[in-house]
């Protein structure tokens, strides 16, 4: 396996949290592709692309995934087709860059098949999926507000080679009080790229501490290994599956972000 990180977690910008990325060593990047350019909203110009290219280069490091998060699918209306557009350019985007998967959550994906939310997002993902046809991308569902059995379930009735997840270990226990273990194994033929995060679920009978939480928190990001993720558990279950593709470090708060990630990155190599 190998170590990534989400290199605007460091902000720094977007040329520098890919230097921050290559001097501490790590293997690849991922970015949110609104940062790319100053007009998110456009295509990318081509020079652009190639700047970008030559900037990875450079640093000796590659693209683990593009992110192209929106806000989900569970829109109607302009905003949805909006949405559609986008995430296309943002597909186009990722092979430009020459990158082949790209990361997004879609809102949660309810249980009973009957929720018209559902269906947006079985619609949604469909278009979805013959953008990245058309390109040689494939897409990453964010795992984490719906327990995984529920969102291999949809990805199961699309059925399409270029849909998959991005499994974050966090998320499935912080919003779903989910088991990224079982997660991990039950997921095994969809799982293209993952992230490393860690959290506590507060809303449990009996979770571990944290002073800090405000009382009427849910769940809380706490740095890598001291939160309720079983990461050596679920590291192993990546190795049953043959999984050998990239774990991206995602330290989204805390008023440290570089020493939580050289944190995590020690963490994590001591652990592989």
């Amino acid at each position: 396996m190998k170590i990534s990180a989400m290199s605007d977690c460091f902000r720094l910008g977007f040329e520098g949290g890919i230097r921050k990325a290559a001097e501490m060593g790590l293997d690849g990047v991922q970015f949110h592709l609104s940062s790319v350019q100053p007009q998110a909203d456009q295509p990318l110009e081509e020079g652009r692309a190639r700047e970008i290219r030559a900037l990875l280069k450079e640093c000796g490091i590659v693209i683990s995934a593009t992110c192209s998060e929106l806000g989900g699918f569970n829109c109607d209306g302009d905003e949805r087709k909006a949405r559609l557009e986008r995430t296309g350019r943002f597909v186009r985007m990722t092979a430009q860059l020459g990158a082949t998967v790209t990361t997004a959550h879609i809102g949660q994906v309810p249980e009973d098949k009957r929720d018209p939310a559902y269906g947006r997002m079985r619609d949604a993902l469909g278009k979805v999926a013959g953008f990245c046809e058309q390109a040689g991308v494939k897409y990453a569902v964010e795992t984490g507000p719906e327990k995984a059995k529920v969102l291999k379930g949809l990805l199961d009735e699309i059925a399409s080679p270029y849909l998959g997840v991005n499994l974050d270990p966090a998320n499935l226990v912080m919003c779903s009080d989910d088991d990224p273990v079982a997660a991990t194994l039950l997921l095994k033929d969809y799982i293209l790229h993952a992230h490393a995060k860690d959290g506590i679920n507060l809303t449990r009978p009996v979770h571990k501490p944290w002073p800090d939480a405000p009382a009427d928190w849910r769940y809380i990001e706490v740095p890598l290994g001291q939160g309720e993720v079983d990461f050596p558990g679920w590291i192993a279950a990546l190795r049953e599956i043959g999984f050998d593709g990239y774990m991206a470090i995602e330290r989204e708060v805390g008023e440290t972000p570089e020493r939580d990630i050289q944190k995590a990155l020690d963490f994590l190599r001591a652990a592989l």
